[in-house]
């Protein structure tokens, strides 16, 4: 008997311990204490339209950096994030669960901007690039109930390099 409770609780205990991310570490828990950066800007698509509905995330550049809760563009399509800092940061724009990276250069997520605890930093524009999203949408619906998955390590290595097929 006792051995038939065991197993299964062990099985859940492992599951969980599995589930949970990676440990902050010392300078991330440090960091976490600091004043937020502000960052405040608009989405617009290439024809100069205001985006809305449109969910926006810091994406942080560092290891000591967590993510931070994303903003959903108004009518507008201003938003405002407080992002923790220091830190350096690009953007990723989140639309019907799709968040799609392209190579090319006006994409949000190879904006970078570094801030400072505190800091209030207004008027950045990102670039709803619709097109490469309206082909990411026809591929179907996915969870919207979290964060996209992006490992940092390829994400990053994904944005210092352009794929090989670019022009």
């Amino acid at each position: 008997m006792r051995r038939a409770f065991f197993v299964p609780l062990l099985a859940v205990a492992l599951s969980a311990a599995c589930a949970t991310g990676p440990r902050p570490t010392a300078e991330a828990l440090r960091r976490e204490r600091n004043d937020r950066a502000a960052v405040e800007g608009t989405v617009r698509d290439t024809e100069g339209r205001p985006v809305a509905g449109i969910l926006v995330y810091g994406l942080p550049r560092e290891a000591d950096l967590g993510w931070s809760s994303p903003a959903t563009t108004d009518a507008g399509g201003r938003f405002r994030l407080s992002l923790i800092a220091p830190g350096e940061y690009g953007f990723l724009l989140s639309r019907e669960g799709r968040t799609v990276i392209t190579p090319d250069p006006r994409d949000p997520s190879r904006t970078r901007v570094e801030l400072k605890p505190g800091e209030a930093r207004p008027g950045l524009e990102l670039l709803f690039l619709r097109e490469e999203w309206e082909k990411a949408l026809e591929a179907g619906p996915t969870d919207t109930s979290r964060p996209p998955d992006l490992p940092l390590g390829a994400l990053d290595a994904l944005l210092r390099e352009p794929p090989t097929d670019a022009p």
